[in-house]
């Protein structure tokens, strides 16, 4: 399908036929953080490491889930499975898409990545369903921060009935939609609209379905039945170019849920990063942030 005309997933991706190493490190951390860890979960743990000494990439992930599980019993938390199978999935999408490319993503390639953490974040979306992360707010929808990189945005809406967005484009970045929950009425134009060009025919996309958005791809999302839509959103801005001025509409503007993203650091430690490419230390501080909110309510 050619990039302009969008590309959609309808449900949960297919699974690969090998088992990959986000599924491996989940089971990992399962275990590690499982109150009933019995002699099953014990062998299940030493077999991984086992597998780790000859696999290096794996070798790694399993010493980010020990650093995950450390970085929580210091701050006195119990350290909790979805936390940091959320924080691994975003690392993972962070190493992927590479944040300083070269040369700008190809479409194709953007759309391949996000399926993969898409699938991985649908596995925990009850989860995300019911965490602080789903903000309904009946005077306008609300963007809801999950991460931020230098190129790299997650973030949450929740919408309620009747809620839409204008005809809109995002300039130079490539973005994503996973549904979590309801139903979402999505129009998508060849490119730049028109004013006298028909409106295209809605698609509706269901609990599990992705909708990819290309370059200066204009596109309008709406709630359009009576019950509470919730969707995750990836963008990723393209590092090679310096002009901010084709940014597209409505990203930095006053439909966030707190209002100072663009002005706080990424962490108070944002000088260490990731060796990957990503930036741990602030994916870190924007859940401990998280769990902070979350223990004062």
């Amino acid at each position: 399908m050619a990039s302009t005309n969008g590309k959609f997933y309808r449900g949960s991706s297919p699974r690969p036929e090998r088992e990959d190493i986000l599924e491996i490190v989940y089971r990992y951390s399962s275990c590690r953080v499982n109150d009933d860890f019995d002699q099953e979960k014990e062998m299940q743990v030493l077999d991984i490491i086992q597998k780790s000494f000859s696999n290096p990439e794996l070798f790694d992930w399993v010493h980010r889930v020990d650093e995950l599980i450390e970085w929580q019993l210091e701050r006195g938390k119990v350290p909790e499975e979805k936390v940091i199978q959320e924080i691994l999935a975003i690392q993972k999408l962070v190493i992927d898409l590479n944040l300083h490319p070269c040369e700008p993503l190809k479409f194709s390639e953007f759309s391949e990545i996000v399926k993969s953490f898409c699938r991985h974040i649908f596995d925990i979306k009850q989860y995300f369903s019911e965490s602080d992360y789903i903000i309904f707010n009946p005077q306008k929808f609300l963007r809801n921060l999950i991460a931020k990189s230098e190129s790299l945005t997650v973030y949450a809406i929740g919408w309620l009935p009747g809620q839409s967005t204008d005809i809109h484009h995002h300039g130079y970045d490539l973005d994503a939609i996973l549904v979590l929950e309801g139903r979402l009425t999505h129009w998508l134009w060849e490119s730049a609209v028109d004013p006298a060009a028909a409106t295209p025919v809605p698609q509706y996309f269901t609990a599990g379905d992705i909708i990819t958005i290309d370059r200066h791809q204009c596109h309008k999302i709406a709630n359009t039945i009576s019950s509470n839509l919730k969707t995750i959103h990836i963008r990723l801005r393209d590092a090679t170019v310096d002009n901010f001025q084709d940014e597209g509409v409505g990203f930095r503007d006053d439909r966030w849920f707190r209002d100072d993203h663009w002005n706080r650091p990424l962490s108070e430690e944002s000088d260490k990063k990731d060796s990957k490419g990503g930036c741990l230390v602030m994916l870190k501080d924007m859940s401990e942030y998280r769990m902070n909110t979350l223990s004062r309510t």
